[in-house]
């Protein structure tokens, strides 16, 4: 049996969509196909102001990945909160933890 291996996506993300993401109000993500994406896989959304990140920071697990993935295309991700995540992964449960 083979291990998986799963990979973690750090992105920049706006404040208004990010605080939907914090109250789960959205669980998907519209990304340009710059990388391959999995299932499985983790993305780490940090707020960015448009000029610097907040400080504030979220983790999604991949879903699902809708639309067949090519370079520079639009892509649908949808997300869930991480099943597994220790108390050094979070401060509260939804996944979000202060940048130290």
């Amino acid at each position: 049996m083979s291990e998986a291996y799963y990979v973690t996506h750090e992105l920049k993300i706006l404040p208004e969509f990010f605080k939907a993401v914090r109250d789960y109000t959205k669980n998907f993500e519209i990304r340009k196909c710059d990388r391959e994406y999995h299932v499985g896989d983790v993305l780490l959304l940090r707020e960015w102001d448009g000029n610097k990140y907040t400080g504030e920071k979220v983790k999604r697990e991949i879903e699902k990945a809708f639309e067949k993935m090519r370079a520079g295309l639009p892509v649908v991700i949808s997300t869930s909160l991480l099943a597994d995540l220790t108390p050094m992964d979070i401060t509260d449960k939804n996944g979000i933890e202060k940048m130290q």
